[in-house]
């Protein structure tokens, strides 16, 4: 009993120095390489991107920052994560701002998040968390988040656990699936009609923002919709609250919107309802940069 007990004793420190000690190689890396971010697996420095692009999956397969590359003389950097609330989507921001404080930023926003029918949801689900934080658990960690200040202890039993480092993946091609979204449109209006239960209320994500751009004002934001197919906008049935949300962004002096919901597409530019082809994606990615009205892009190549 007493070598069980012995045994266990010591089982227990070696874990915890293990434990330990691989939280103090990933943070000390985490700290020499703050400046940087992974794109593909390949190191980057942040502080050379002109243009960063954030959103969700829909800016991901929506702007091909490669194609935007090739015909500026910007730099831009897709940093657009599959099914990234808006919320957590903020925390990135931040923390890319504060690592290079003269990026212009791009933040797709959308029918799909500016009220509790949408990406919301992700917020309160476990699961959403534990797989945003994956990679993320550092970074998303910033003064102004509600849920993602974490202490001292869930650092040394959790943050050893997770990779320090950024990983994006860039814009995502993918061809048009139209057949199924007309299929399935019942089922996608049912889901997305679904009653939860909000903890706090809608306006948690839109203040969220708000509070971004206002510890920002050196910033400029350009905040986008990425065409939608008009059944999304029956599926979200929301086009006033979008409406009464981006007035009330557009009263900052460092914010520009632009509409590009109606934008015309053929259903082949469509990879569903809610996100573009890849055809789409290259169409829109071209005229978002040759767009004369949108003087943000200003550095073009001729």
């Amino acid at each position: 009993m007493v070598r069980a007990s012995k045994y266990i004793v010591k089982l227990l420190i070696y874990s915890i120095a293990i434990l330990l000690s691989v939280f103090i190689l990933k943070y000390s890396l985490f700290y020499v390489l703050k400046g940087y971010y992974f794109k593909n697996l390949i190191p980057k420095k942040i502080e050379n991107v002109d243009v960063g692009i954030f959103g969700n999956s829909k800016s991901q397969m929506g702007i091909n920052e490669n194609y935007l590359n090739k015909n500026s003389n910007l730099n831009f950097e897709n940093f657009s994560i599959l099914g990234l609330p808006l919320y957590y989507n903020c925390s990135l921001i931040q923390n890319v701002i504060n690592k290079n404080n003269k990026i212009k930023i791009v933040l797709e926003l959308g029918s799909i998040n500016v009220d509790e029918n949408g990406s919301m949801k992700h917020i309160f689900s476990k699961e959403s968390f534990k797989y945003f934080s994956q990679s993320f658990y550092y970074v998303l960690n910033d003064n102004s988040s509600v849920f993602l200040n974490q202490n001292v202890m869930d650092y040394l039993i959790f943050g050893s656990l997770k990779s320090p480092f950024m990983n994006f993946l860039g814009t995502k091609s993918t061809g048009s699936n139209m057949d199924l979204a007309y299929e399935n449109y019942s089922k996608i209006k049912e889901q997305v009609n679904i009653v939860w239960e909000n903890p706090f209320n809608e306006n948690i994500e839109i203040d969220r923002l708000i509070s971004l751009i206002r510890e920002n004002p050196t910033i400029e934001f350009l905040i986008i919709r990425i065409p939608e197919h008009q059944k999304n906008l029956m599926i979200y049935n929301n086009e006033q609250r979008y409406i009464n949300v981006i007035k009330s962004l557009s009263k900052y002096k460092n914010v520009t919107t632009k509409d590009y919901r109606s934008f015309k597409l053929e259903d082949s530019g469509f990879r569903d309802f809610n996100h573009l082809s890849a055809e789409g994606r290259n169409i829109f990615t071209s005229f978002f940069l040759y767009d004369n009205s949108n003087s943000f892009l200003s550095e073009k190549k001729n």
